[in-house]
């Protein structure tokens, strides 16, 4: 009776430090400073992460694009709008479980075509429209689908943040979002984002994946869903075993187990409950000789310190590219 009353302890501190994290993750997404605006090209940043998931996504789902073309610059956190877009995708992948259409479409809205109390009159929106096939929604749950914590998913299944993250970046781009849903016909995600007035066409891809393969086990943890799903895809993609862990305390408990093959780990700094460093410090105790590459947005001298002394000196700050994360992880698992 004492075992079973000591693990519902756990069970109920464990939900509290994640509930935590989550209110921790909401208040990140309202903050309109940490946007870092830059030219931006839309269809790169669509094609290429469509790519990306149409490798990844089951074989029953089909994705569908229909890209405008010399569609101008959006002046745009690349991050954040790749961030809505995996989201977007894998919001609609969870409503289709037997399989079906994702369409990703772009398209330009001139100066005055977009209408409603939200549009501006004197603005040109880029729109963003993502559609699925799947169950839809009713009113009532279509209504609330924004509110944070809210889900229709089962337990375990979900957090109800996605689309609450959504739309705070959006909101922080100054965009709009329109849903239409209905039961048993699908859903349809309409984005506005205000078109940049002049802006040069940015070179470089949205979202590159020229890095090395492999075929080493990783085990990538972050608190942040979008991005941890992003890097197992890309990395999967790769060669690479991946393997995710949504906060640090259950990247400890996969590392504590003996039949778990590991050779590397991506490392979140700041995660609820356990954070990096608690989890760093379980790495040394327990697999000395692992490879360790931190990554954080928010790298203070201290902790830089303590991170090094604990022998680690692949740091990679936030935001970064798939690229220059991929050719980072090939040179530490070659070091």
């Amino acid at each position: 009776m004492l075992g079973r009353s000591a693990f519902d302890a756990s069970e109920i501190i464990r939900a509290a430090q994640r509930a935590s994290g989550l209110v921790s993750q909401i208040l990140t997404f309202s903050r309109t400073a940490a946007v870092h605006f830059a030219p931006m090209d839309l269809n790169q940043l669509v094609g290429d992460l469509v790519a990306l998931l149409s490798e990844t996504f089951p074989r029953v789902i089909e994705f569908r694009t229909d890209l405008q073309a010399g569609l101008p610059p959006l002046m745009a956190d690349q991050n954040q709008l790749q961030q809505v877009l995996l989201n977007l995708c894998v919001n609609a992948r969870d409503a289709m479980p037997t399989g079906g259409v994702i369409s990703v479409r772009t398209l330009l809205r001139e100066k005055g075509s977009v209408t409603g109390p939200r549009a501006d009159p004197t603005q040109s929106y880029a729109s963003l429209i993502v559609t699925d096939t799947g169950v839809g929604m009713p009113p009532e749950v279509c209504s609330r689908i924004f509110e944070p914590f809210f889900t229709t998913k089962d337990v375990n299944k979900g957090t109800g943040l996605g689309l609450s993250v959504v739309y705070g970046i959006v909101a922080s781009h100054h965009g709009f979002i329109e849903v239409e849903s209905t039961p048993g016909a699908g859903s349809a995600f309409n984005i506005y984002l205000p078109m940049a007035e002049s802006a040069p066409v940015p070179q470089a891809p949205a979202v590159s994946r020229d890095f090395p393969a492999g075929a080493e086990a990783i085990l990538v943890v972050d608190d942040e869903t979008a991005l941890r799903e992003l890097l197992r895809m890309a990395l999967t993609r790769k060669g690479y075993r991946v393997t995710g862990a949504r906060d640090g305390l259950e990247a400890i408990e996969t590392i504590a187990r003996a039949d778990c093959e590991l050779d590397a780990i991506l490392l979140d700094l700041n995660m609820p409950g356990a954070t990096g460093l608690d989890v760093l410090k379980v790495i040394r105790a327990m697999r000395p000789n692992l490879k360790v590459m931190v990554m954080s947005g928010n790298f203070k001298p201290d902790i830089r310190e303590e991170i090094e002394t604990l022998g680690v000196t692949s740091i990679v700050e936030k935001p970064y590219t798939l690229d220059e994360m991929g050719k980072r992880l090939r040179q530490l698992l070659d070091s």
